[in-house]
């Protein structure tokens, strides 16, 4: 009789061994594999745990409350404190609002990097958020020592750059929170809100800024009309 061998297939798939290792990747067992958390965000379950809440939860938490202080910064605080500087003259307390709040921009901005440069450390690897967020962080330190040196300047020229270096550095960290709540909603399901907001506040007040700059021209080009009529 003839010896017949089993046919071996190299690429047949057993469903049962498939099984199994979703399952083990559910359970954590696989390296690099990754799940949502109870709190909705995506883990990476190959960090090690220090401490009672463990490595992931300490960076998660670091980068909401990096996200948090951004935000409230660069699309609250900064561009309120711009606007009265710019159209809020009249009040008698603009410049104290504007001295205040700018002062907390950079508190929270200061704050906030050294939150998530802690928890990340400084080895890893810089991408384009962290490269601007640098950049607003020295421009920051720009700004607040030239608001203690102000005197020492010729009051126009100081204005001027006050204004050109004020402008840039919200266009940059109002810019940076759009990007770093893209990275939240993708790295944490559950804050998925934040960007829509983040454009939102953004867009909102450039188009609040728009309107109060076209008014402020037309009031001054209607004083010079009047004057040489």
């Amino acid at each position: 009789q003839p010896v017949t061998q089993p046919v071996i297939r190299p690429h047949a798939v057993d469903p049962l061994a498939i099984k199994k290792t979703l399952n083990s990747a559910n359970d954590g067992d696989a390296p690099g594999a990754r799940r949502k958390s109870k709190g909705g965000g995506r883990k990476d379950l190959t960090d090690p745990r220090i401490g009672p809440l463990g490595e992931r939860e300490r960076r998660r938490a670091a980068r909401l409350a990096h996200g948090l202080a951004m935000g409230a910064a660069w699309l609250v605080f900064s561009p309120s404190a711009a606007y009265v500087a710019r159209h809020g003259r009249k009040k008698k307390w603009w410049f104290k609002y504007h001295r205040n709040a700018n002062a907390g921009v950079a508190a929270a901005t200061l704050v906030g990097a050294a939150l998530v440069l802690d928890a990340r450390g400084w080895s890893t690897p810089w991408g384009p958020h962290g490269k601007i967020g640098a950049t607003v962080c020295a421009l920051v330190a720009v700004q607040t020592l030239a608001g203690f040196w102000r005197k020492s300047f010729a009051r126009p020229t100081w204005a001027k750059w006050h204004r050109i270096v004020g402008v840039g550095t919200w266009a940059l960290g109002a810019y940076n929170c759009t990007t770093g709540a893209a990275m939240l909603a993708w790295m944490e399901t559950d804050q998925s809100w934040e960007r829509p907001t983040a454009w939102a506040l953004l867009l909102a007040w450039i188009a609040v800024g728009a309107w109060a700059e076209s008014r402020r021209q037309r009031r001054v080009q209607t004083l010079k009309l009047h004057r040489t009529a």
